[in-house]
């Protein structure tokens, strides 16, 4: 009686590339909790941050704590945010995993890449035998991936997402495995090596590059074989070649439309906004996916591309006036009121 009652959380530490759903069913499991919210009330305790709301509090931010990691180092190194948010329009100078702005690791911090859990057969068992426990590879999951860079190796899918919450040892069984042949031919696919390539550079950097650096660079490359890099309204098909038509072309039909369902299926010439708009939109429209398969299909190289990402931050842009049209109290409520109300 009158003594305080310490709440006793078993913390693990994550393994290398551990995604985080699977970093976080292997607390469940460890401390024989049945759900997320029961493992974000024992974590919550460990900080005294259980009084917060979810979004001031996200999953990603007790996790880190449980791993007894800076949010930062967590978000870089077991979450797949740093390639989904790549590109983009939001704050591209945050740093992925920043404590200001909680409200997006909340919102999209687990979020998926792809649908499915994709696992190597190989890494489960020896995953079990150095490590003591297999768990699901940040790496697996990434969209385009469908074998496993160290053994080159056709992945296993399995349908429910919610296998990341159980090892990958008891899932295996029941995980179909993709087509040897199929990945072969992926392995030796030049482009889709590109836009590979360009997954792991951008999945190591801290933050996002611009969209309007993106989309600068993609434009001047775009140029240079005559693609449209300029939209028009109510035009559902143009004469100008498309980019849109370009990737098509360059990948494997199969692949890409994992990627970016139908468009392989798209009549030639037509504007597909997804893509064709990533030479045009100042604003992050397109998924960073499209991005990378643009710069894929523009650049020689990841390398390249990159490069030409930092040459179009380094450009000065012209400041920008906007001049503000002050509307008095009076003369807005006489308009009002002649309106009836209507606004």
């Amino acid at each position: 009686q009158g003594k305080a009652v310490v709440a006793m959380v078993i913390r693990l530490q994550p393994l290398p590339d551990e995604l985080d759903r699977s970093y976080l069913g292997a607390l469940m499991r460890v401390n024989a909790l049945a759900t997320e919210e029961e493992l974000r009330t024992s974590l919550a305790r460990l900080d005294d941050s259980g009084s917060l709301p979810w979004r001031r509090n996200p999953t990603l931010k007790l996790l880190s704590v449980a791993a007894d990691m800076d949010l930062i180092g967590f978000v870089k190194n077991h979450t797949t945010l740093p390639l989904r948010r790549s590109i983009t329009s939001y704050m591209p100078g945050l740093a992925h995993g920043c404590s200001s702005n909680l409200v997006l690791l909340h919102v999209s911090g687990k979020r998926s890449c792809r649908e499915g859990a994709y696992l190597c057969q190989d890494c489960v068992w020896e995953d079990v035998d150095f490590h003591g426990r297999s768990y699901w590879r940040r790496a697996h999951q990434l969209p385009g991936v469908y074998w496993c860079a160290k053994h080159r190796a056709p992945l296993s899918v399995a349908k429910d997402e919610q296998a990341f919450l159980l090892p990958p040892s008891q899932v295996v069984g029941q995980a179909s495995r993709l087509d040897s042949q199929w990945i072969e031919t992926l392995q030796r696919h030049p482009a889709v090596g590109r836009f590979l390539d360009l997954c792991d550079i951008l999945m190591d950097r801290p933050q996002a590059f611009p969209v309007v650096a993106a989309r600068d660079a993609l434009r001047v490359a775009a140029r240079q074989y005559g693609f449209r890099t300029y939209a028009t309204k109510g035009e559902s098909a143009c004469k100008d070649p498309l980019l849109s038509d370009a990737l098509v072309e360059a990948f494997p039909a199969d692949w890409l439309s994992q990627l970016i369902p139908g468009l392989p299926a798209k009549a030639k010439g037509t504007i597909w906004h997804q893509v064709d708009g990533v030479l045009w939109t100042a604003t992050s429209a397109s998924a960073a996916v499209n991005y990378l398969l643009a710069f894929a299909v523009l650049f020689e190289s990841a390398t390249t591309a990159v490069q030409a990402i930092g040459a179009a931050i380094a450009v000065p842009r012209p400041a920008t006036r906007h001049r503000r049209n002050r509307v008095s109290d009076s003369v807005a409520r006489e308009a009002y009121v002649e309106a009836k109300g209507s606004h």
